[in-house]
C-alpha cells in the first residue's frame, strides 16, 4: 500500500506562562513549556498536577486565563477543538472514546473529514471530486490502522475489540488526522506487560517513520523512562524539573513529588 505522505517539515508546539483556574483551585500557574517535532517528551507528576488540564488546554477544550499556546508561528489558544485538530494536534483520552456501534473502519474515517474538500452538492451528486476524496480518506484511514496493527480488523465492530486493540484503535484514529504533535494521554493504561511492550515499540516507530511529535502523559515509569527523549515533571501546575530521562530520575524534587511515592 502506498503512503499517504505525513507532514515532515520541523514544528515546534510551545506554551507560553499559561494559567488556568477553576473556581478556587489553581491547575495551571505559569506555565511555559516546548514539544519539538521528531522528539517524544513525556509530562508526568502526581494525580492532580495539572497534566490532563494541560491536554485540554493544547486541544481547545479549555481556554487559558492567560498566558498563550503556539504551534509553530499560529497561535492555537481561543480556537475550538475542531480547528486544533485540524492545524495538527491530535490526541487520545484517558478514558476511551470510541464509537462502539461503528466498525474500526469507520471510527477512522470520521476523523478523515477534514481532509475532504468536495461540497455537500458533490456527495449528493457523487462527483468525481467526492469519489476521490473518498478514495483519499479510505487510504488515510487504512494506513493509519496497518500502522497500528490493526488492518485485519477493519470490518469489525469498534465495541467487539479487547481492550489492548481499543487503546491502539483511538491511537489510529488520532493518527488519521495526519497530526504535526501526537498527544497520548495514559496509553498504557489497563494494558498487560505484553500490550505495553508492543506499545513502546509502536511509539517509538511513530516517532521515527513519521517525524511526529508525540507528547506524552503516563504513570507506567517503566514505559516512560524506556521511550523519552526529555521529561518535564509537574507538580500543583507548575514545572519542578525536566530533562533526559536519567537526570529527571535522580532529580531529588522529582524523588520526593513523585518518583519517590511509587517505590
Amino acid at each position: 500500500m502506498s503512503r499517504v505522505p505525513y507532514r515532515q517539515e520541523t514544528m515546534r508546539l510551545e506554551v507560553r506562562e499559561v494559567s488556568k483556574r477553576f473556581g478556587g483551585l489553581q491547575a495551571i500557574s505559569r506555565l511555559t513549556l516546548a514539544f519539538e517535532a521528531g522528539t517524544i517528551h513525556a509530562v508526568i507528576g502526581p494525580n492532580g498536577a495539572g497534566k490532563s488540564t494541560l491536554f485540554n488546554l493544547l486541544t481547545g477544550i479549555y481556554r487559558p486565563d492567560s498566558g498563550s499556546i503556539w504551534l509553530h508561528d499560529q497561535r492555537l489558544d481561543g480556537r475550538p477543538p475542531h480547528q486544533v485538530a485540524a492545524m495538527g494536534l491530535g490526541r487520545t483520552f484517558q478514558n476511551i472514546r470510541l464509537f462502539d456501534a461503528m466498525t474500526v473502519l469507520e471510527n477512522c474515517l470520521v476523523a478523515c473529514h477534514h481532509h475532504l474538500r468536495s461540497t455537500y452538492l458533490d456527495a449528493v451528486l457523487r462527483t468525481g471530486r467526492f469519489r476521490r476524496m473518498e478514495r483519499q480518506a479510505m487510504q488515510i484511514a487504512d494506513q493509519a490502522l496497518v500502522i497500528m496493527g490493526l488492518g485485519v480488523r477493519r470490518g469489525a465492530i469498534a465495541g467487539a475489540l479487547s481492550y489492548g486493540e481499543r487503546r491502539r484503535l483511538e491511537i489510529a484514529r488520532a493518527l488519521a488526522l495526519q497530526p504535526r504533535f501526537l498527544l497520548l494521554d495514559e496509553p498504557a493504561a489497563g494494558m498487560n506487560p505484553q500490550e505495553t511492550q508492543q506499545l513502546q515499540e509502536t511509539i517509538a516507530s511513530l516517532r521515527a517513520e513519521l517525524h511526529l511529535g508525540i507528547v506524552l502523559i503516563e504513570h507506567d515509569m517503566h514505559l516512560v523512562m524506556g521511550l523519552s527523549d526529555k521529561v518535564s515533571v509537574l507538580e500543583y501546575g507548575t514545572r519542578i524539573a525536566e530533562g533526559t530521562p536519567e537526570a529527571v530520575r535522580n532529580d531529588p524534587r522529582v524523588i520526593e513529588a513523585y518518583l519517590g511515592q511509587e517505590a
